[in-house]
C-alpha cells in the first residue's frame, strides 16, 4: 500500500487527535462549508481587535473535536501561522476548579504548540516559568494570565483556544470568575475562543449570563444520506479500498436503514466502513449484531469511565429507549430528584444525553445522543421484549426505506441450509416477500431442502406441519424441474428428482410418463438435439441470432438467468452494437439478477449506441425510479422517452406515477396521466392511478368516481373498486352505495386484508365497536412484520377514518392486544398521535421511531383534512 493511504486502525473515531495534520486534512470530508465560514471568521481577525468568539454545538459523535483539530491543523499552515498560534486542550480539563487553572492548561497548551513546532527552547523555558506558577498554589487568576499574556507578546501571535466540551470549563468556575473571563476575552487583542459543547449552555443563552451574546453560535446537525454516502466513499478512497466499489446503489435500502438506526453522526458512519468494506450478509440484523461488535470495546470503555451515580442513570435511560422523564427516572433508578437532577445535567452537558420539550408530562424529557450507543446497550443489556421491538423496528425500517427484501431473499436463494432453524428463518422471509414469482422460489429451495433432511430425519415434516396440498403442489413443482432437466440432458438428476416426487406424494402416472421419456430418450430430449443441430448449422460460436436466440430461451422461458446472461455476453462479443442485447441484458440484471449498478451500464450502453430507443430510456427510468430511488434522473428519463415519441401513452403513465409518489408535483401528475389516457382511453391502471390522485392528493372527488368507475369498467379491476369503497364511504359520504358496492365484492386472498379493513370501517360507521374488532383482528391476521405494500394505503387511510370517527383509543387497543403495537410501531404510534392531537408527542418517541411515524401520520392527516 502507498505512504499516502491510511489504514482502518488510523482512523480517528473516538480519538482524531492521533491523527497528523495531513491525515486530519484527508479525513475530513464533510462539514466543509462550516468549517470554511469559521476559518474565514478567525483569520480576518485584525490585530489587536475585540475578537468575535465562536461556539460549536452538536451531540457526541457529531464531529466537534474533528472540527477543532481541522481548524488547529489549517491554523498551523502558511501564512496563517505567522499570526495565529492554536492551542489544542484536552477534551475533559479534570483539573479545573478555578479560573487561574484554566490559564495554567493555556499556559500548557501553548508549550505543546511551541513543541509541535519543535522550538525546544522556547518550550523549556516556558515549562519552567509553569513549574514555578504551580508552586505557588495560590496564585490567581490575573496573576496567571499575566505570564499567558507576556508570552503572547513574546512570540507576537494571537492564541486561538480551541476547547472542546466549553460548557464543563465554565461549569467549574464561579459566576464571578465567569464575568472575569468575559471581561479578558472582550479586551482589544484577546486571544480568540473557538468552543465546543455537546448543548447550548444557558452561560451563553439565557440574557443575565456572563457570556450572553459573546459567541456567534453554530450547529452540527445530523448528516443527510448522501452526506453519509460521501464520507463513506472517501474512506474507501483514503484507504485504498476504492476498487471494492461497495455499489451504494446496489444497497441503498440496507444503507439506510443502518444510517437511520445509526443516527447520522459522523462517528458511527466511520464505523460503518468496515461492514460495507467486507460486504453485506443475508439479513440486516446479522450486519447490526456484527456492526455492534466491532463497537462494543469502544463503547464499554467509555462507558466504563462514568462514575456509579452516572452509569445508573444512564443505564436506565438507555433500556427504557423512548425518551424518559425526570420522575420515570426517579422510580427506575430509586434516587431522590436531589441526586438524579445532577446526574442528568452532567450527562446533558458532556453530551451523553439530550433534552426534549414535552407535551405530556412536566418538565424535559432525556434520551441517548448517540443512538448507536442505545442501540448497542439494548442488545447486551435488555429483556427479550426489548429485543424483539428493536428487531420489528430494523424490519420496518428495512422495508419502509428501501427493496432489500428483495436482495437477501436473492442472496438467501444462492445458500444451502442445512439445518431445520435456517430454513425455518427463509420460510418466514418468504412469507413477507411481495414478489410472488420470488416467495415461490424460495419456498421452493426450502420445501426441497426439507425434503432432504427428512432422510435422516423422519419427523422434520411433521416438525413443519406441512399441508398435504402443499406437499402435493411442491411434488408437481419437483416434477417441473424434472422436466428442465430433461432439456439439458441431465438425466440421472431428473430420474433422482422424480424419485423424490415419488416418495413424497407417492407413485403417479406423470412420474411414470417423464421416467419413460428418460428410458427411452425420445420426446424431450429432441428439444436439446434441434438447439445442438442449429448450432452447427448455423455457425456454432460465431452465429449472433442463434446466441441471442439461446438467451431469450434460457431469460424468458428456462429462467436459466446466470446462462442466459453468458449467451447474451457472448452476442455483444461478436457485435459490440447489438442494441436489442443491451437492452435485454438490463432487463435481465435489472429484474432478474438484481444487479442494478451493470443493469444501468447495459443501457446506458444502448443509449450511446441509439441516442433514440425510446424502449431503453423508458427501462432506465424504471431502474432510477423503482430501484435506486434517483428520482431527478429519472424524471430525465423518462422526458427522453417522450421526447422520442409523444404518443407513448406507457412513458406518460411512468412520469404520471413518479411525479405523484415521489416529486410530489401533483398538478403535472394529473396532465401526465390525462395525457397517457388521451393516447389509450382503455388503459385501467391509468385511469385508476388518476383516481388516486383526484382522491387523495386534488380533492376532486366527482373525477376521482370517474376514473375509478372507468378503471373497474375496463378491467374489473378489485383494486379500483376498494379505492371507490373508499372514496364513496369517507370522502363524499355515500355510505350506502359503498356498502353496496362492498357487499357485491369477490374476495381475494391477495387483498384479504384490506377486505376485512373496509369490512371493520362500514362497522365504525354504524357504532358496532364489536363486530369491528373481529374483522380488524381478521385484516390483521394477514399483515407479518410490516404492512403489505400494495395496500399500505389502505391501512393508512383506515387509521385517518377511524380517528375521525372518534375510535382511536378502540382501534389502538386491538393493536396492543395482537401485538401489532411492537410489529407496526411506527404505524401505531402515528395513530396515537392523532388521539393525542398533538405534534410533540413524536419527541417521546425514540428517534428510529419518530421519522416514519411523522410520514404517516402526515398522510393520515392529509386523507383527514381533505386538502394539501
Amino acid at each position: 500500500m502507498s505512504s499516502e493511504y491510511l489504514t482502518l486502525a488510523k482512523i480517528g473515531v473516538f480519538n482524531p487527535g492521533r491523527l497528523s495534520d495531513a491525515e486530519i486534512e484527508s479525513a475530513f470530508v464533510s462539514r466543509i462549508p462550516l468549517f470554511q465560514y469559521i476559518f474565514k471568521k478567525i483569520t480576518a481577525e485584525p490585530a489587536g481587535s475585540i475578537p468575535q468568539h465562536h461556539l460549536l454545538v452538536g451531540q457526541r459523535g457529531m464531529g466537534k473535536t474533528t472540527m477543532l483539530m481541522r481548524l488547529a491543523a489549517e491554523l498551523r499552515k502558511e501564512p496563517y501561522k505567522n499570526d495565529f498560534i492554536p492551542l489544542n486542550f484536552p477534551e475533559e480539563q479534570y483539573n479545573i476548579d478555578k479560573l487561574a487553572k484554566f490559564f495554567l492548561n493555556c499556559l500548557d497548551a501553548l508549550a505543546d504548540a511551541l513543541d509541535k513546532e519543535k522550538q525546544a527552547m522556547l518550550t523549556a523555558e516556558l515549562d519552567a516559568e509553569i513549574q514555578t506558577l504551580v508552586k505557588q498554589q495560590q496564585a490567581d487568576a490575573n496573576t496567571v494570565f499575566a505570564v499567558f499574556e507576556k508570552w503572547i507578546k513574546k512570540i507576537n501571535r494571537r492564541p486561538v483556544l480551541l476547547v472542546d466540551n466549553l460548557n464543563l470549563v465554565f461549569d467549574k468556575i464561579s459566576q464571578a470568575e465567569q464575568h472575569q473571563l468575559r471581561a479578558i476575552l472582550m479586551s482589544n487583542g484577546a486571544p480568540i475562543m473557538m468552543g465546543a459543547s455537546a448543548s447550548l449552555m444557558d452561560e451563553v443563552n439565557e440574557y443575565s449570563a456572563p457570556f450572553y451574546d459573546a459567541f456567534q453560535i453554530s450547529y452540527l446537525k445530523k448528516l443527510s444520506f448522501a452526506e453519509s454516502l460521501d464520507i463513506l466513499r472517501n474512506l474507501a478512497t483514503l484507504t485504498n479500498k476504492a476498487h471494492l466499489g461497495f455499489a451504494a446503489s446496489q444497497h441503498r435500502g440496507r444503507l439506510e436503514a443502518l444510517y437511520h438506526l445509526a443516527g447520522g453522526t459522523p462517528r458511527t458512519i466511520v464505523l460503518l466502513f468496515p461492514l460495507i468494506q467486507e460486504g453485506f450478509s443475508t439479513d440486516i440484523q446479522t450486519d447490526l449484531d456484527a456492526l455492534l461488535d466491532m463497537v462494543t470495546p469502544l463503547y464499554k470503555a467509555r462507558f466504563e469511565e462514568l462514575s456509579p451515580q452516572l452509569q445508573i442513570v444512564l443505564d436506565a435511560t438507555a433500556l427504557h429507549w423512548d425518551p424518559i422523564s425526570l420522575e420515570q427516572l426517579r422510580e427506575v433508578t430509586q434516587l431522590g430528584n436531589n441526586v438524579v437532577g445532577p446526574q442528568l445535567k452532567r450527562l446533558v452537558d458532556t453530551g451523553w444525553l439530550e433534552k426534549l420539550k414535552s407535551g405530556e408530562v412536566r418538565g424535559n424529557l432525556y434520551e441517548l445522543s448517540e443512538r448507536f450507543f442505545n442501540i448497542w446497550y439494548l442488545m447486551r443489556r435488555s429483556s427479550r421484549r426489548q429485543k424483539r421491538e428493536l428487531y420489528c423496528l430494523s424490519r420496518f425500517l428495512e422495508t419502509f426505506y428501501g427493496q432489500e427484501v428483495q436482495t437477501i431473499a436473492l442472496r438467501r436463494l444462492a445458500c444451502e441450509n442445512n439445518s431445520s432453524e435456517h430454513i425455518a428463518i427463509d420460510l418466514a422471509l418468504a412469507e413477507a416477500l411481495k414478489d410472488g414469482e420470488l416467495r415461490e422460489k424460495l419456498r421452493k429451495k426450502n420445501y426441497l431442502e426439507l425434503l432432504r433432511l427428512s432422510r435422516q430425519d423422519k419427523d422434520i415434516l411433521k416438525n413443519f406441519e406441512i399441508p398435504g396440498e402443499l406437499l402435493e403442489k411442491e411434488g408437481l413443482e419437483i416434477l417441473n424441474d424434472a422436466i428442465g432437466l430433461l432439456y439439458k440432458e441431465e438425466y440421472d438428476l431428473a430420474i433422482e428428482k422424480i424419485n423424490h416426487v415419488n416418495s413424497l406424494i407417492g407413485e403417479n402416472q406423470l412420474s411414470y410418463g417423464l421416467l419413460d421419456a428418460i428410458y427411452s430418450k425420445k420426446g424431450l430430449q429432441e428439444v436439446a438435439e434441434r438447439y445442438s443441430t442449429a448450432l452447427s448449422r448455423l455457425g456454432g460460436e460465431d452465429n449472433e441470432f442463434l446466441w441471442l436466440l439461446l438467451g431469450k430461451v434460457n431469460h424468458l422461458a428456462l429462467e436459466n438467468y446466470k446462462l442466459a446472461e453468458e449467451d447474451y455476453r457472448r452476442v455483444l462479443n461478436i457485435n459490440a452494437k447489438n442494441i436489442e442485447v443491451c437492452n435485454l441484458l438490463g432487463l435481465l440484471y435489472r429484474d432478474r439478477l438484481h444487479n442494478y449498478s451493470q443493469a444501468e451500464q447495459a443501457f446506458l450502453k444502448g443509449i450511446a449506441i441509439k441516442p433514440k430507443s425510446l424502449g431503453i430510456w423508458l427501462n432506465l427510468g424504471v431502474l432510477y425510479a423503482a430501484y435506486q430511488n434517483r428520482y431527478q434522473e429519472a424524471e430525465k428519463a423518462y422526458l427522453n422517452a417522450i421526447k422520442i415519441n409523444k404518443n407513448h401513452f406507457y412513458s406518460w403513465q411512468h412520469l404520471g406515477h413518479l411525479y405523484t409518489n415521489s416529486l410530489q408535483r401533483f398538478e403535472e401528475a394529473e396532465k401526465a396521466y390525462l395525457q397517457a389516457i388521451s393516447l389509450n382511453p382503455k388503459l385501467s391502471s391509468a385511469w385508476n392511478h388518476l383516481g388516486n390522485l383526484y382522491s387523495d392528493h386534488l380533492h376532486n372527488y366527482a373525477e376521482a368516481e370517474k376514473a375509478y368507475q372507468m378503471a373497474t369498467t375496463l378491467d374489473s379491476d378489485a383494486v379500483s373498486e376498494y379505492n371507490l369503497i373508499f372514496l364513496y364511504r369517507d370522502k363524499t359520504g355515500q355510505i350506502a352505495k359503498a356498502k353496496e358496492l362492498f357487499d357485491n365484492l369477490k374476495k381475494t386472498e391477495e387483498l384479504a386484508d384490506s377486505y376485512w379493513l373496509n369490512a371493520a370501517l362500514f362497522d365504525y360507521y354504524e357504532g358496532n365497536t364489536g363486530l369491528a374488532k373481529n374483522h380488524i383482528i381478521k385484516a390483521l391476521e394477514h399483515i407479518k412484520e410490516e404492512l403489505p405494500q400494495h395496500t399500505k394505503d389502505d391501512w393508512w387511510r383506515a387509521g385517518a377514518v377511524i380517528a375521525k370517527l372518534g375510535y382511536t383509543n378502540h382501534y389502538l387497543s386491538i393493536l396492543e392486544s395482537t401485538g401489532h403495537d411492537i410489529i407496526l410501531r411506527p404505524y401505531y404510534e402515528a395513530i396515537k398521535a392523532f388521539e393525542k392531537g398533538n405534534e410533540l408527542y413524536f419527541n417521546s418517541l425514540a428517534a428510529e421511531v419518530r421519522e416514519p411515524a411523522k410520514i404517516i401520520y402526515q398522510q393520515m392527516l392529509r386523507y383527514n383534512k381533505g386538502k394539501d
